[in-house]
């Protein structure tokens, strides 16, 4: 699409530099031997005026101009060749090189077809002195006919040349463009590699893999081993793990390399790696106990008394209920990891949620605390709801919404060890129910704010996970508000302990009857649809 500029500039710098050059000429042969014959002063002027036009015609903005404007300096030419041959005592036939070179630079500058135009001007110029003078030549009718076509043929071919390459050029540039175009839109990186290992050129995707903005790309090596044709390698950028394949081009001695970014599947590897060694353990330590106590029934049920039995008895069903919970979240993380979750969105009314999912955690929480190893913690954790007088209805899931406030609830206890006050507050935020969860607990380490919902993350000491658990319960919780257009974000509370918060659309419709909030111990609705299921 720049073709047609880039010729009209070109052309017409090229005619003006054909004009010095011939005023230059005319100059020097003014001044050589043999030419006593000339009228000095008149080619002197002619020659002036050519060199004038030419630096005239090198300051023009072609581009700007029509192409066939180019024509005006095929037109100055031939005036000038006419005053030489009239006035300066010149022979036309002298003058008809300078005729060849006009028709050669229109093949050049002009597209097919310009010197069939421009021949009559040139017939016209050509005979012009002939005609004026008293005895013209006899051949001037006769040299006519052979010089002009002869120029014009010349123009022709020229054009037609010139013409072929342009379209040859055009269609690789356009195939060149459609290539590169291919290569950019690419989501993995393609380098190209000259024969002396730096890039030659390479895409958008390559530069943003590599971190390195594109023209310091170029020239340059790549930040990584590149290996033989079809060899793949693995190598670290940054923070980023990238995957490299190179192909060699026999022909040029380049090397086409692509590059991938494989850090998510190392992620998920080594999250793949923890999972199966956190899982093994928190099976491990129930199914331990399960076999242990049920073993010691088996063999000494007779010797026991009633209380060892159901001390038994009791551990043998809390190792039971944890592996089910476990196995629950298990389930849960996966149908939400893989965003297979399909929330059952309604309008409802948000503080009956709050109040049952409370009530729930809170018949969870005095369970944990008959645990071995957690004695009293119910005792020691005071569980709060805090929500506005005018009803909150908002667009959502009632069921998701309480597991999620559950999970909150629960967390909260598990990482304050030493008891305190554990709030549930909800409030209105523009379009937005604005729900948190406070404790003073351990609160969240430097740095863990984000990943803290990415799977198998916990807080504390990750290295003996002394806290137990997958970590799998706040990733669940994000995939449970965002599948209902909210957010979940957490922050260290300056008083110390840890705040989460999560949001809900609210919904335009009338708020549902209200449900009374339930009492330690009654079944939430969740838990009567489940046991009703």
């Amino acid at each position: 699409m720049h073709a047609v500029p880039v010729r009209r500039a070109a052309g017409g710098r090229q005619g003006g530099r054909l004009l010095l050059a011939a005023g230059a000429f005319t100059l020097v042969n003014n001044y050589i031997p043999g030419s006593a014959h000339l009228d000095v002063r008149v080619l002197n002027l002619v020659a002036v005026l050519a060199l004038l036009l030419g630096a005239v015609c090198l300051v023009v903005p072609w581009d700007r101009l029509p192409l066939r404007a180019q024509l005006v300096v095929v037109l100055a030419a031939f005036v000038l060749l006419v005053a030489g041959t009239r006035y300066g005592d010149v022979s036309p036939y002298s003058y008809a090189t300078y005729y060849v070179v006009v028709f050669v630079w229109v093949g050049i500058a002009q597209p097919p077809g310009t010197s069939l135009w421009i021949a009559p001007a040139a017939v016209v110029a050509y005979l012009l002195p002939f005609l004026t003078v008293d005895e013209p030549p006899d051949t001037a009718i006769g040299s006519v006919t052979v010089a002009i076509p002869v120029c014009v043929l010349v123009g022709e071919v020229l054009a037609r040349q010139v013409a072929r390459l342009e379209q040859s050029r055009a269609a690789a540039v356009a195939r060149s463009e459609h290539e590169q175009a291919v290569v950019d839109v690419l989501a993995d990186g393609v380098l190209v590699l000259a024969p002396d290992g730096t890039v030659a050129s390479c895409n958008d995707a390559a530069a943003t893999l590599l971190d390195v903005p594109r023209d310091a790309l170029l020239g340059a090596r790549p930040p990584f081993e590149v290996g033989g044709s079809g060899d793949v390698l693995h190598s670290t950028v940054g923070s980023r793990w990238l995957e490299t394949v190179a192909t060699e081009l026999e022909d040029t001695g380049e090397r086409v390399v692509a590059v991938r970014d494989i850090s998510r599947h190392r992620a998920l590897d080594e999250a793949k790696d923890l999972f199966l060694a956190t899982t093994s353990h928190e099976l491990r330590t129930p199914l331990t106990a399960i076999k242990g106590y049920v073993h010691v029934l088996q063999r000494r049920w007779d010797v026991l008394d009633d209380e060892r039995r159901r001390a038994a008895l009791a551990t043998v069903a809390e190792r039971t209920d944890a592996l089910v919970a476990l196995t629950e979240h298990l389930l849960l993380g996966a149908r939400a990891g893989a965003a297979r979750h399909s929330a059952d969105t309604r309008p409802f009314e948000l503080s009956s949620a709050l109040s049952s999912a409370l009530t729930s955690a809170q018949a969870s929480v005095m369970a944990s605390g008959a645990s071995p190893g957690r004695p009293d913690a119910a005792g020691r954790h005071r569980l709060e709801l805090d929500v506005p007088p005018t009803p909150l209805v908002v667009l959502g899931d009632p069921l998701s919404v309480e597991h999620i406030v559950r999970q909150l609830v629960e967390n909260a206890v598990k990482y304050s060890p030493r008891g305190g006050r554990v709030r549930v507050s909800a409030r209105q935020a523009g379009a937005y129910a604005a729900v948190e969860v406070t404790d003073e607990g351990i609160g969240i380490p430097d740095g863990g704010g984000d990943a803290l919902f990415a799977p198998f993350f916990q807080a504390g000491d990750t290295n003996t996970r002394e806290y137990g658990g997958v970590g799998l319960g706040l990733y669940i919780v994000r995939q449970l508000v965002e599948a209902q257009g909210g957010t979940v974000t957490a922050d260290n509370r300056p008083e110390g302990g840890a705040v989460v918060r999560f949001t809900v659309p609210l919904s335009a419709q009338s708020p549902p009857a209200a449900r009374p909030p339930l009492t330690a111990g009654q079944a939430s609705p969740a838990e009567q649809r489940a046991q009703a299921g």
